[in-house]
C-alpha cells in the first residue's frame, strides 16, 4: 500500500499578516513521513515570504505554490493513480477564516463555516471553503482511500480565549467578501442529506460532523483561534509541533497510534501547556494513524491541577458523583487506550462535583512514586450516580448460579425474589407455560417490543440480563434531570413544540400526534452567547436515537445593540 501526502504550508500572504512557522511545520512533517513510512509519495506546497517586501509572489517555483489549482490537481492525480486501501494524508498550516453563510435560512441561525486561506497569484488569496474540501475528500473516500486530514489553522475570526498568551501569534484572518466574490461557491444541493431521510438536522459544521470514510483533526474548537510561535528554538504551529512530537515518540517505540490516542495526546498537552486552544477530532477515531489497524474505542478523562488541588475533567453532566473512584496514569500516544500496560497507575476519589469537573483526593499513590500531574488520564472504576433498577424475579424462575453470576456483574440491575419485600420494581421476569422467559411491567403486562425467549437455548440467561440492562439504561436516561439550576441559562433560550395544527404542548407538557403527522420543534437563543443543542428521540422500541445535534457548531445569538435583544432560532420538523 502507498502513502500519499499533500502538505500545505503558507507563511506568505499578500494582503494579510505573514506567518512564520507554517512552512517549517510541513517540511518537518515531510521529513517524518519519509523516514518512517515506506512507499511515500510526497507533495509539499509552500509559500515562503520573499526578502523584498514589494514582491507579490512567494520564493518557491509556481508548481510548488499552495494554490487552489495545484492542490486540486494533486488530489485529482491521486484519485486517478491511487489504489483502494492506499493512505492519503493532508496537512494544512496557514491562516483560516470563517465564512458567513448568507442564505436567509442560515443567516437566521447565526451560522458560519470554516475556509482555508490559500495563495493565489492573481488576487493574492483564495478561499478553500469547508464544503469544497469535503466534496474532494468524499470522492477519494468513495474510491476506498483511507484519508486523514490535519488542519492547523483558526476556525474563528472572532473569539479568542483570554489570559496570558505567551509570545505567540494567531493563525486567523477576517473574511474578505471581495476575495470570496472572485471565486463563488458552486451550488451542489444535498451534499450530506439522504433524499429518503426526513430528519434533516443541519448545522454550520455539518461537513465536519458528517465525516465518513475520512478523519479530520483540527487545531482548535469552532469559536477559538490556533497559535504559532517559537517552540524549542524553532517557529512552529502549536498543533503541528505537538502532532509531530506524538508521531515521533510512537515511531521510536515501534507502536501504532490510533487517531483517538493521538488526539488524546494533543488534547492533554494543549490543556497542560496551551490551554487557549482545544483540538477536535471528527470521523473514524479507532483506526491507526496512517495505518490499517483498528483499536477498540474508549473514553478517558483528563487530570489537571489548579491551586494545588487535583481535578478531573468530568462532572455532574457526565454522571459523576461524590465517592466515585478513578484509576489515573500518565498517557503516551504510542499506547493503545484499551490495552495499556499500566505499571504506574494511582487511584483517586471524588470529594466534590461541579458541572463539568470534579475535585479528587489521592487514595492510592503510584507504585513508581511519581506525582500525579496535569496531562495524566483518568479511567472510571465506580459510578455511584448510576442507581440500580429493581427487578423482581418470579418464583417460577430457578435463580441458580448462572442467574446469580449474570445479575451480580450488572451495573444497572438489583434483583429481588418475588416472595420478599422489595421497593417498587421496574419490571419482573417470569417463566411462562411455554418455558420462555418473559419480561413484564409492574402491572403484569408484557413489555411492548420485548420478545419472549426460550429458556432451552444455550446462553439464554446472559441474553435476558442484557435485555433487562438495556431497558434499565433506557429508564435511567429517561429519568435524567438537570441538577444545576442556572437563572441565566433558564432565560437564555425558549423551546416551542407545535403539532401540524400549530397547537402547543398541553398543561401536562404533552403534544398528541398521529402516525405520519409532522411536529415542529423551535429553539430560540435569546442570549449573545453560543449555545449547543442536541435532541434525542426515546422510541417505543426501547431505543435512544440522536435526531439533531449542532455538533461542532453552535446556535449563535444575534445581539441587537439598538434593542438590547438577541434572538436566533433553529426550527426542525419531524415526522
Amino acid at each position: 500500500m502507498t502513502t500519499w501526502a499533500i502538505l500545505i504550508g503558507i507563511n506568505f500572504y499578500v494582503q494579510d499578516r505573514h506567518l512564520h512557522g507554517a512552512v517549517q511545520d510541513v517540511r518537518d512533517m515531510g521529513a517524518y513521513l519519509e523516514a518512517n513510512h515506506e512507499h511515500v509519495k510526497l507533495s509539499i506546497l509552500t509559500a515562503s515570504a520573499p526578502q523584498n517586501s514589494n514582491d507579490k509572489v512567494p520564493i518557491e517555483e509556481p508548481d510548488a505554490w499552495p494554490t487552489f489549482e495545484n492542490i486540486k490537481g494533486q488530489l485529482d492525480h491521486i484519485e486517478q493513480a491511487a489504489n483502494e486501501m492506499d493512505f492519503l494524508y493532508i496537512h494544512f498550516s496557514g491562516h483560516g477564516t470563517q465564512q458567513p453563510v448568507v442564505s436567509r435560512e442560515y443567516k437566521e441561525r447565526g451560522t458560519s463555516d470554516v475556509a482555508l486561506v490559500l495563495f493565489d497569484p492573481t488576487t493574492g488569496s483564495r478561499y478553500l471553503r469547508g464544503v469544497d474540501l469535503a466534496r474532494l475528500l468524499q470522492r477519494l473516500a468513495k474510491k476506498g482511500l483511507k484519508v486523514t486530514v490535519v488542519l492547523d489553522c483558526c476556525y474563528s475570526g472572532g473569539v479568542t480565549r483570554r489570559g496570558k498568551l505567551m509570545p505567540l501569534s494567531t493563525r486567523g484572518v477576517e473574511w474578505d467578501p471581495a476575495i470570496a466574490a472572485q471565486f463563488p461557491l458552486e451550488q451542489v444541493p444535498h451534499l450530506f442529506e439522504s433524499p429518503t431521510v426526513t430528519r434533516d438536522a443541519t448545522s454550520e459544521f455539518k461537513w465536519l460532523e458528517s465525516a465518513r470514510g475520512y478523519t479530520i483533526i483540527t487545531a482548535c474548537g469552532p469559536h477559538e483561534k490556533t497559535w504559532e510561535g517559537d517552540i524549542n528554538g524553532t517557529k512552529h504551529g502549536v498543533m503541528s509541533f505537538l502532532l509531530l512530537s506524538a508521531l515521533s515518540r510512537a515511531a521510536r517505540s515501534g507502536f501504532h497510534s490510533s487517531h483517538e490516542s493521538v488526539y488524546q495526546y494533543l488534547r492533554t498537552k494543549c490543556h497542560a501547556n496551551y490551554s487557549f486552544q482545544n483540538p477536535m477530532l471528527f470521523g473514524d477515531r479507532a483506526v491507526s494513524f496512517l495505518g490499517g489497524l483498528r483499536f477498540p474505542s474508549s473514553s478517558l478523562s483528563e487530570i489537571f491541577t489548579a491551586e494545588g488541588s487535583l481535578h478531573v475533567s468530568a462532572g455532574r453532566a457526565h454522571g459523576v458523583s461524590k465517592g466515585d473512584e478513578y484509576e489515573v496514569f500518565p498517557f503516551d500516544p504510542s499506547m493503545s487506550i484499551q490495552n495499556l500496560a499500566i505499571t504506574t497507575s494511582a487511584r483517586v476519589m471524588v470529594n466534590a462535583v461541579h458541572g463539568l469537573t470534579c475535585d479528587v483526593d489521592v487514595t492510592q499513590a503510584s507504585p513508581s512514586g511519581d506525582d500525579i500531574r496535569t496531562g495524566w488520564k483518568a479511567r472510571p472504576l465506580t459510578h455511584f450516580s448510576i442507581q440500580k433498577v429493581h427487578v423482581k424475579i418470579a418464583s417460577g424462575v430457578d435463580v441458580g448460579r448462572d442467574w446469580s453470576y449474570a445479575l451480580a456483574s450488572s451495573k444497572f440491575l438489583q434483583p429481588f425474589a418475588e416472595d420478599t419485600d422489595s421497593p417498587t420494581s421496574l419490571c419482573q421476569v417470569i417463566l411462562n407455560d411455554h418455558v420462555e422467559y418473559e419480561v413484564l411491567d409492574i402491572l403484569g403486562n408484557r413489555l411492548m417490543n420485548v420478545p419472549a425467549i426460550s429458556a432451552r437455548i444455550s446462553g439464554v440467561i446472559p441474553l435476558v440480563v442484557r435485555i433487562l440492562e438495556h431497558v434499565a439504561r433506557y429508564q435511567f436516561i429517561e429519568a435524567l434531570e438537570n441538577g444545576l439550576v442556572s437563572s441565566w441559562l433558564e432565560t437564555a433560550f425558549t423551546v416551542d413544540i407545535l403539532d401540524s395544527q400549530q397547537r402547543p404542548l398541553d398543561a401536562n407538557g404533552v403534544v398528541e400526534v398521529r402516525e405520519h403527522e409532522v411536529i415542529n420543534f423551535t429553539f430560540r437563543n435569546h442570549s449573545h452567547h453560543p449555545l449547543y443543542l442536541t435532541i434525542y428521540d426515546l422510541t417505543p422500541g426501547w431505543q435512544i436515537q440522536g435526531v439533531f445535534s449542532t455538533g461542532a457548531g453552535q446556535i449563535t445569538g444575534s445581539y441587537n445593540q439598538k434593542t438590547a435583544q438577541s434572538t436566533t432560532q433553529v426550527t426542525k420538523a419531524y415526522r
